[in-house]
C-alpha cells in the first residue's frame, strides 16, 4: 500500500525507531504505553549516551535493566525535561500514553533540539 501510514511504519522500522513484535507483526491498532513513546523518541534522537540513575519509584532495575532502551529512554527524557513524571514520584511506564502526552513529549523534544 502507498499510504502515509504504511510509509511511516516502513520508515520507522528501517530507521530503528520502532520494532515489531516477535511474531513478525506491527499491530498498528495496539495501544502505546508511556515507555513505548519515549523509546521511539529516544531512538529518533539516535540513542544518545546517558549517565545517572532514574529516581521514579516505579522504574526499577528488576523490570528495566540499566542497559535496556527502556531505562535509557526514560532517564534521557527525564534529564532533558521531555518528561517530568507524576507528582507522586512515579513515571507509570505501562500506562496508556494519551495523545496529549505524546504531543507534549514531541513538543518538548522539538524545543530541546531547536535550542
Amino acid at each position: 500500500p502507498d499510504t502515509d501510514t504504511y510509509k511511516a511504519v516502513a520508515w520507522g522500522i528501517s530507521e530503528g525507531i520502532v520494532k515489531g513484535y516477535s511474531d513478525g507483526t506491527f499491530r498498528p491498532d495496539a495501544q502505546v504505553t508511556r515507555k513505548d513513546t519515549l523509546i521511539m523518541i529516544y531512538r529518533l534522537a539516535e540513542k544518545p549516551d546517558v549517565t545517572g540513575s532514574i529516581t521514579y519509584d516505579d522504574v526499577i532495575a528488576e523490570n528495566y535493566p540499566e542497559t535496556s532502551d527502556t531505562y535509557k529512554a526514560i532517564l534521557w527524557a527525564d534529564q532533558n525535561d521531555i518528561t517530568n513524571g507524576y507528582s507522586d514520584g512515579t513515571f507509570r511506564p505501562l500506562d496508556e500514553c494519551l495523545r496529549e502526552h505524546i504531543i507534549t513529549f514531541l513538543y518538548r523534544y522539538a524545543m530541546m533540539i531547536n535550542k
